[in-house]
């Protein structure tokens, strides 16, 4: 980290200083405004309407040794700090209208190409929740990095079902990324595991910040902006997820939704998004087609499975088939087929299609 992006982050700390004015004491020299910057050289930097109320207590600061402080603890805590120009900014942020001046990482954010924001909820229904785990467990298999908020709900279960598929991972939070104000506090163990997976942490406020709610919908515009496109799982009409899919929107992203029921206030927003045009999802192909992917199914051998598990795998190599067919064809009850299926959705193997038919979803040798 140089002089200058430590400096830029000190100013970053005042909570007096907005991203427009940051952006501009970037552009003027951060490292020499920070130790030397009198009260002239910011009225002619910042403009004459900003207000500058904060700079008699920032005169009286030791700013020297503050900032070595600073540098102290980003380096301690494994805290990177990026700007717009450093080679490591993602490049998907530089073309939103609004990329953040700086950037807090806590692990890797390399290879984001195909990245994929899963959004909804947090009060899902265990339809949602299925999908979603389903979904973003299937999408990293495939390779897809998933990006979400780290929010209970929908995003945690986004993020844990993209550890499960061992792809990479990338929480946007709406307050620093140090322990102590990590929010949700519960999700500490999952922030840990994502970067730990391969993963990071992003911010755009310093490490130390606590979550206000203003900085959620700031941090919308990142989760889909960092992003190829936007997957909705579950949302009201009214909600933080619908502000989301509005940057996605004017971010030139790809939409996406889920059909739900019409009777589920948790389906009306992407039941209405699917009217207006959002692509509609039931399987991973539908977002894979769109981004010009084929999918990577994993490969597992058939005498891995138990008897009766093989049994039925053998004939859905040919085509998808329900469960009366498979009894049919396994002289097994529909019982013991239900209950052996079950056990093969919950670990990915076979695919529950939206005619109740069952598919592999595994290459098998």
């Amino acid at each position: 980290m140089d002089i200058n992006t430590i400096s830029l982050h000190c100013f970053n700390t005042l909570p007096q200083i907005g991203p427009k004015s940051l952006a501009r004491i970037k552009e003027a020299g951060a490292n020499k405004l920070w130790l030397e910057g009198s009260l002239l050289e910011f009225q002619t930097i910042l403009g004459s309407r900003v207000k500058l109320d904060w700079y008699k207590e920032f005169s009286n600061l030791n700013r020297a040794e503050f900032l070595d402080q600073e540098l102290d603890y980003l380096i301690k805590s494994n805290i990177q700090v990026i700007t717009r120009q450093d080679q490591d900014y993602p490049q998907a942020l530089l073309e939103i209208t609004t990329p953040p001046t700086i950037l807090y990482v806590k692990g890797d954010i390399g290879e984001l190409e195909n990245a994929l924001a899963i959004v909804g909820t947090r009060k899902y229904n265990p339809y949602g929740a299925r999908v979603a785990e389903k979904l973003s467990r299937e999408l990293s298999e495939a390779g897809i990095p998933i990006i979400s908020g780290l929010a209970l709900g929908i995003d945690s279960i986004a993020h844990r079902g993209c550890l499960d598929g061992k792809s990479k991972t990338i929480a946007v939070l709406g307050g620093g990324i140090s322990p102590e104000v990590l929010y949700p506090k519960t999700n500490q163990s999952l922030a840990n595991a994502i970067v730990a997976a391969g993963g990071a942490l992003i911010s755009e406020f310093p490490p130390k910040s606590k979550p206000r709610r203003e900085n959620f919908v700031l941090r919308n515009r990142i989760v889909s902006g960092i992003a190829r496109g936007i997957l909705v799982i579950e949302a009201p009409i009214k909600s933080g997820t619908m502000t989301t899919v509005q940057y996605a929107l004017e971010q030139n992203r790809d939409v996406f939704a889920i059909p739900g029921n019409i009777d589920i206030k948790n389906s009306e927003g992407t039941n209405q998004l699917i009217k207006q045009g959002a692509y509609i999802v039931t399987k991973v192909e539908d977002i894979l087609n769109v981004f010009g992917l084929e999918i990577i199914r994993r490969k597992l051998d058939l005498g891995s499975f138990e008897l009766s598990q093989r049994d039925i795998l053998q004939h859905l190599t040919q085509t998808p088939l329900k469960v009366e067919q498979l009894a049919q064809l396994t002289q097994q009850e529909v019982m013991d087929i239900m209950a052996t299926l079950s056990i093969l959705e919950l670990s990915g193997v076979v695919t529950l299609g939206s005619q109740g038919e069952y598919s592999l979803n595994i290459e098998l040798d």
